[in-house]
């Protein structure tokens, strides 16, 4: 009977690597935003990432009017970290859209996944910048979606930005782990 069991399990383990791999990223990602959440970090560390928080608004924002007016051509005023269109919304850039506690959280992850320090010396910067710039795509969105159905800003704030950054959360860790981890957890 030990014997049936062990080769299930080997056979399992082998067959199923590529969730094993999945599910770690799922609980540390969890495990990581959970206890964000349950110790209110972003109000411990308010005071201390306010500073960066504005120097990521000071370029962000303008850079969304610039992509909004220029690229899309809707009209739209903009003043500081906000901007105003023509049905009479606003959307206004607040500390936490600046994707820095998105960038916190996905150092963690990859600090605490298998890999070389020396690539994670480089790669956890420009997985930063990739957040950083995907925090831009995403105040665009809304910023769009806010300009032409203002009804919908809701739903897409609130759950479609929600898991479009959890999703470049998963790219960039499966792009660490088939690349550069020591052992891939998808082949």
């Amino acid at each position: 009977m030990k014997i049936r069991i062990s080769k299930n399990w080997e056979y399992y383990s082998d067959r199923y690597k590529s969730l094993r791999g999945l599910l770690v990223f799922l609980l540390l990602s969890g495990v990581i935003v959970g206890l964000w959440k349950l110790f209110h970090i972003d109000e411990v560390l308010y005071g201390f990432l306010m500073p960066a928080q504005k120097f990521l608004i000071s370029f962000q924002a303008p850079v969304t009017h610039w992509i909004v007016t220029n690229i899309f051509r809707i009209p739209a005023t903009f003043n500081t970290d906000t901007l105003y269109f023509q049905n009479n919304q606003a959307l206004q850039e607040q500390p936490l859209c600046t994707a820095l506690k998105q960038v916190i959280q996905m150092t963690l992850i990859l600090l605490f996944c298998r890999g070389s320090w020396r690539k994670k010396f480089w790669y956890i910067p420009l997985s930063s910048i990739l957040l950083l710039i995907a925090a831009i795509f995403h105040l665009v969105l809304l910023a769009l979606t806010l300009s032409k159905f203002p009804e919908h800003y809701s739903f897409m704030h609130n759950y479609i930005s929600r898991w479009f950054f959890f999703g470049i959360y998963f790219l960039i860790w499966i792009f660490w782990e088939e690349n550069f981890s020591n052992k891939s957890v998808l082949t």
